[in-house]
């Protein structure tokens, strides 16, 4: 999944009963939304890197070996890490990435 960071809808940054989560929106190319979850240290990276920008560049995700999750009641198809195999990118140097970053 490649898309352009939408906005943040759900966080949960310190661990605790919970765990550390990052629930956000991406755009696609073509212009479509798509949900996405991230967990554990993929979460802590994403908060990082959009705490530490200085500048209002659009931010480009790419979600490699994610896991998708079937749309259910009131919840549309979304995305998020496995806990294994999942790489993630952000502001990746890809011509995909940049393309959207350029949209």
């Amino acid at each position: 999944v490649i898309g352009g960071f939408k906005q943040m809808t759900y966080s949960q940054q310190h661990a605790g009963p919970k765990k550390i989560c990052a629930a956000f929106t991406v755009v696609d190319s073509s212009g479509v939304e798509l949900s996405c979850t991230l967990w554990g240290n993929f979460a802590t990276t994403l908060f990082n890197y959009l705490n530490g920008r200085t500048n209002n560049e659009p931010v480009v995700i790419i979600i490699k070996h994610g896991k998708i999750k079937d749309a259910s009641d009131s919840y549309a198809v979304s995305i998020g890490n496995a806990w294994n195999g999942t790489k993630v990118f952000i502001d990746a140097d890809y011509d995909d990435a940049k393309k959207i970053a350029n949209r």
